[in-house]
């Protein structure tokens, strides 16, 4: 059967199944001769090289073959660049004898063709890492552009070396647990996008070495492996960290973030934070951060806990266009922040206190989109009320009910709700009826979750002129929104009907009470109506699906 294949199904197969583990290029080409044939007009699959060190010498000798075949093929249009992935998927002896001599002559043999590396990918022990590279030091890399090296952790953390002669800028994944790095100054350089992963045994100093010298940085995310329930920290460094190119910053999994002071980044204009602790060390130095960034636009600080004393000078943040908080630990900056700028901003909070979130509104006048969840509350601190007059957009889920009773939003033009425990869906009409006070301006209405029984939820929809899309999703007592659609005054301007997963709803009735609608319509386009509903537990028989396709319904699958 395979043999029946076209030569396009079988090299469309072997794309895919080259760059799994275990699959290349030179595997695929030994097993027949059709496959053969088929491989030779793959160039680009041929630049691909993969070894496994644990298959043994054999393995290394293939690649070492399939590096001699590519470079025959690298005259023609047609070649791509060599990716080298060299890769341990078993434990093996760290100092065996004849292991380390087929990673000796791999790498002499590789080495050969550094000049045509684009990408080099090394994950094995800090051993044999620092013996391969070792071999390719002081080599000339004109095309590298990816940089990838996970070291398995050990009880001696070791030194390893990497020194090749860089040119074009790269983007580096070193994933290195306790051990360190000694970059050469013509990679460091070259560096621009780094992701550093350590664990809990990593030094600061080390850090501070390894950065120091990569003075070219555009990105930078450290991140911790964590051991159990340990994790790394970033905690002070004695010695300014100068990375002035540097723009965007993510440091996550470490628990204690005192070092973060340590950094000169005039540049930044995002920085993410998250998984790590608000403590007293950690928010005076996110303080300190935060007041020399002007320029950031993008924030997102998520972390765990909160003992910090909250902070009384004001940070200028004037560029910001997305902050993202979670953590009651926010309540240390909630009053500090001043997000004053002319720009759309867009704020998301989670499990924070509602204070914190009145208290960040009232500094942030231009905030057109807000997205609350798992709100807490502090019953020793009243939630003063708010009034914001910019605000066209908000999501909320059901814990957030008490807290928006509290807030007067009079542009808010979309609403989307949902419940936080779909097992006792809240009844929504209370509060939706105050909310609707002061937004009558509500264009879009989506509720997920929710109970809307009652005549609260009639008289806050009345209080709606202007909603054009109402969305019931999972929603419970729905039979009552469309009994009261028979009245033309009841949101008369309602252009989109949706009705998703709701019980209770039964095709007669909406053939009904949208008939009844439209023969008590006065307006100039009584079909303006467009619904989408689908019926869980009632099945339309033929007739009802041609009565509801007259009243525009489209009858929508579970």
């Amino acid at each position: 059967m395979i043999g029946t294949l076209s030569l396009d199904i079988l090299a469309a197969i072997f794309s895919l199944s080259v760059g799994a583990d275990g699959a290349s290029i030179s595997d695929l080409s030994a097993v027949c001769r059709a496959w053969r044939e088929c491989a030779k007009y793959m160039l680009r699959s041929w630049a691909m090289v993969r070894l496994d060190i644990s298959a043994g010498p054999l393995a290394v000798s293939r690649a070492a073959r399939q590096l001699e075949l590519w470079d025959r093929t690298r005259a023609s249009p047609e070649a791509a660049p060599l990716h080298i992935s060299i890769f341990r998927s078993a434990p093996g002896d760290l100092y065996e004898t004849q292991g380390l001599c087929d990673l000796v002559f791999l790498a002499f043999t590789c080495r050969g063709y550094s000049q045509h590396w684009t990408t080099l990918s090394f994950a094995s022990t800090a051993v044999e890492a620092s013996l391969f590279l070792q071999e390719c030091a002081q080599n000339a890399t004109p095309l590298l552009q990816n940089i990838s090296l996970s070291l398995s952790r050990s009880k001696l953390s070791r030194v390893v070396p990497l020194a090749f002669a860089a040119e074009r800028p790269i983007t580096a994944h070193f994933s290195i647990a306790n051990h360190h790095l000694a970059l050469a100054p013509a990679i460091s350089a070259s560096i621009a996008h780094l992701s550093l992963t350590v664990d809990v045994e990593y030094r600061t100093a080390d850090l501070h070495s390894l950065l120091s010298s990569c003075s070219n940085l555009i990105t930078l995310e450290l991140n911790s492996s964590g051991i159990g329930q340990h994790h790394a920290n970033l905690h002070q460094i004695p010695q300014i960290l100068h990375l002035p190119s540097l723009t965007t910053l993510s440091i996550v999994g470490m628990k204690e973030v005192d070092g973060l002071d340590s950094f000169a980044v005039s540049s930044l204009t995002s920085l993410r934070i998250e998984e790590f602790a608000w403590s007293s060390v950690s928010v005076p130095s996110l303080i300190r951060l935060l007041s020399r960034s002007n320029l950031l636009e993008n924030i997102e600080v998520v972390g765990r806990g909160g003992d910090a004393a909250a902070s009384e000078a004001p940070i200028e943040l004037p560029n910001v266009t997305h902050f993202r908080i979670a953590g009651r630990g926010f309540w240390a900056l909630a009053g500090t922040i001043r997000l004053s700028g002319t720009r759309d901003l867009h704020l998301i909070f989670t499990e924070t206190y509602g204070q914190s979130v009145n208290a960040c509104l009232s500094n942030a006048p231009c905030t057109t989109t807000l997205h609350v969840t798992k709100l807490l509350y502090d019953h020793r601190h009243r939630i003063l009320p708010l009034r914001h007059a910019r605000l066209s957009i908000l999501r909320a889920s059901s814990d957030c009910l008490a807290w928006l009773q509290t807030c007067k939003f009079p542009s808010l033009q979309s609403l989307q709700l949902w419940s936080s425990n779909p097992r006792y869906p809240p009844r929504i009409g209370t509060h939706l009826n105050s909310l609707a006070n002061h937004s009558t301006a509500i264009r879009t209405l989506s509720l997920e979750g929710m109970n809307v029984i009652g005549d609260e939820f009639s008289q806050g929809a009345l209080k709606m002129p202007h909603l054009e899309s109402l969305e019931l999703l999972r929603c419970s007592n729905v039979h009552h929104v469309i009994d009261q659609m028979i009245h033309p005054v009841f949101l008369p301007r309602l252009a989109r009907l949706r009705i998703h997963n709701c019980k209770g709803i039964f095709p007669s009735t909406v053939i009904d009470r949208l008939q009844t609608r439209r023969a008590a319509w006065t307006g100039a386009d009584p079909s303006a109506l467009v619904c989408s509903i689908n019926f869980p537990t009632s099945t339309p028989t033929q007739a009802e699906t041609l009565a509801l396709q007259s009243l525009s319904v489209k009858i929508e699958g579970s």
